[in-house]
């Protein structure tokens, strides 16, 4: 039988980098008035404008409170506003304002700059591994989940992202950069 040795275990290594990310990234995004979670809700507004607020949810796997108060939060700050659909009147479509669009510049190199210092001490080489190894770990948790919930893998990632099937949890992983739109 096999021990469980927390040195070795792969989700507590991601775990810890995740948690040691997220606090540089709260002190960095501080200056602009927002947290790490604001700032997930702003990057998918960034590449993918009008969202409802439940399918921000189901993107960032936030749930529906925890959204309203961030949308509620960059709301408050004037960089999202709330607009009814025209298909469905009970539904409002997140939109970024001009006023974040002003800070999307600034913002994309606090992320950029995180992305450099966490892939500095890897070759190109190894960070393309490292990529691949993580899609593969987020791959496998998917058919998890699928099995579990006697679904299909392809029902999974639709439910991660409503609107843009081809991208496997993350809303801007196959997109692009919008700043240079």
């Amino acid at each position: 039988m096999t021990t469980f040795n927390p040195d070795r275990s792969i989700g507590r290594w991601i775990s810890m980098a995740y948690r040691l990310m997220t606090r540089v990234l709260n002190r960095e995004l501080e200056p602009l008035g927002l947290s790490i979670t604001q700032a997930f809700f702003l990057i998918v507004l960034f590449f993918q404008d009008g969202q409802s607020q439940e399918e921000l949810s189901t993107i960032l796997q936030i749930d529906k409170a925890n959204t309203a108060r961030a949308l509620s939060k960059l709301e408050s700050l004037g960089l999202i506003t709330r607009e009814l659909a025209p298909h469905d009147r009970r539904t409002k479509l997140v939109q970024p304002t001009d006023k974040a669009r002003a800070i999307q510049p600034k913002f994309f190199k606090i992320f950029t700059h995180m992305s450099e210092h966490i892939s500095e001490r890897f070759t190109s080489e190894e960070q393309d591994i490292f990529l691949q190894m993580l899609a593969e770990l987020v791959d496998s948790l998917i058919e998890q989940i699928a099995e579990a919930e006697g679904k299909e893998k392809s029902d999974i990632c639709r439910e991660m992202c409503p609107r843009k099937k081809n991208i496997l949890w993350h809303p801007w992983s196959s997109l692009g950069d919008p700043a240079a739109e």
